[in-house]
C-alpha cells in the first residue's frame, strides 16, 4: 500500500478525483488542496483511454452533457428575461389593453404560456381578440377558446359550452352536471398581498372588456365557471388588496 503523498508516514486512504494524489486523512486532503491548488473535482472534460473507460465513466460524461444542456436552456431563457424590445404587436396589444384599463402582463417567450397565447389586437374591427382558457372543475374539463371579441358578453360565449340546445353536442355531453344548473364565474387575482389565491367574481351579462377592467390578466384570462354549491372553494379578493392592485396598475402607466 502506498503511503500517503503529504505526511509520507500513513498509508494513503483517499484518491484526490481531480489530480490522483494519495492521502491519509483530513488534515492531508486539505493540505493538498492549499498547496497545489487543487479544488478536488474531477477534471469531467479530460481524455479517458479506451482500455481505461468504465460505466462509471459513461455516466458521469451522461451527466456532464445534461449539466450543459441545462446551464444552455438557463442562458437562453435569462437574455429572454432581458429583452425589452418586444415585437410592435405584442406593445400594441399591451396598450390597447391599458386603454381598456386592463393590467395585461406578458411572459418571456420561452414560457409554454407566452407560446401558447393568440391573443391579438385587430386593427380592422379596433377590438383585442381574446383567448380564454374555460374551467369546468366539477366536470374535470378544460377548453380553450380563441380569437373572442372583447364586446362578446360571458353569457353569449358559454352558449357554446352549457346552452341546453345550442351548445355542441359531444361538449354538452362532457359538461352534463352544468346543464340547466345555476353556475358562477371566477376569475384568480393576481398580484395580490394574500398568499392564498383569491378570485374576482365576473358577471354573466357584462362583456369580456368590462369583466377584465382594473384586473391583472396574465397572457390571456382563465374563467372558472362553478356550480352554485362550491362557490366557497372561491375566496374573493379583498377590497384593499383590490384598491392595492389598481394603484400599482396607475403607477406603471
Amino acid at each position: 500500500m502506498q503511503r500517503c503523498e503529504i505526511c509520507k508516514e500513513n498509508a494513503a486512504k483517499y484518491k484526490c478525483p481531480r489530480c490522483l494524489a494519495q492521502t491519509c486523512s483530513l488534515s492531508c486532503v486539505k493540505h493538498h488542496k492549499a498547496e497545489a491548488s487543487c479544488n478536488g473535482q474531477r477534471d469531467k472534460s479530460k481524455y479517458v483511454a479506451l482500455k481505461d473507460f468504465s460505466d462509471l465513466h459513461l455516466l458521469s460524461d451522461y451527466r456532464f452533457l445534461e449539466d450543459v444542456g441545462r446551464k444552455t436552456s438557463n442562458c437562453h431563457r435569462d437574455l429572454a428575461k432581458r429583452r425589452h424590445n418586444k415585437p410592435k404587436f405584442l406593445q400594441e396589444l399591451q396598450k390597447q389593453a391599458s386603454r381598456r384599463n386592463i393590467d395585461l402582463r406578458l411572459m418571456p417567450f420561452p414560457m409554454s404560456k407566452r407560446k401558447n397565447n393568440f391573443t391579438t389586437y385587430h386593427y380592422k374591427s379596433r377590438s383585442i381578440l381574446w383567448q380564454i382558457e374555460w374551467l369546468f372543475p366539477q366536470a374535470e374539463a378544460r377548453y380553450i377558446g380563441k380569437r373572442i371579441p372583447d364586446t362578446s358578453t360571458l353569457q353569449d360565449l358559454l352558449k357554446k359550452y352549457v346552452d341546453p340546445v345550442e351548445s355542441d353536442p359531444v361538449i354538452r355531453q362532457n359538461l352534463q352536471c352544468y346543464i340547466r344548473e345555476n353556475f358562477h364565474l371566477f376569475m384568480k387575482a393576481e398580484k395580490t398581498k394574500d398568499k392564498n389565491a383569491r378570485y374576482h367574481k365576473l358577471s354573466i351579462e357584462k362583456t369580456l372588456t368590462e369583466n377584465l377592467a382594473h384586473k391583472c390578466v396574465i397572457e390571456y384570462p382563465t374563467i372558472h365557471v362553478v356550480l352554485g354549491k362550491y362557490c366557497n372553494n372561491y375566496p374573493l379578493i379583498d377590497t384593499e388588496d383590490k384598491d392595492s392592485a389598481q394603484r400599482t396598475q396607475h403607477k406603471q402607466h
